[in-house]
């Protein structure tokens, strides 16, 4: 349950994963690791989000950018960056 938070983005994009993780099976197997499980999980669905709006943000801004280069800069940003790139560059 340490991976990285590269590690744990890409599982919190398999649909798989997401879909076994909102069954919460994994409690009743998993009891005395259930409550970090569910921490991660969440603390990833969240990030998800932060990172689709962010992709949306920085494609408008860098149209031609690779997105294996957005992906690469990304990993290095908190969540707290991605809010702060996400509200200065909301135009509206």
């Amino acid at each position: 349950m340490t991976k990285g938070i590269i590690q744990l983005s890409v599982y919190a994009r398999n649909e798989i994963i997401v879909r076994i993780l909102r069954l919460d099976g994994y409690k009743i197997k998993f009891p005395i690791y259930a409550t970090m499980i569910n921490s991660n999980f969440r603390q990833e669905e969240r990030r998800k989000e932060l990172l689709e709006e962010a992709y949306g943000t920085f494609e408008s801004l860098f149209p031609s950018f690779p997105n294996d280069c957005t992906e690469n800069i990304f990993s290095y940003l908190s969540d707290e960056d991605l809010k702060i790139l996400i509200h200065a560059t909301n135009f509206n």
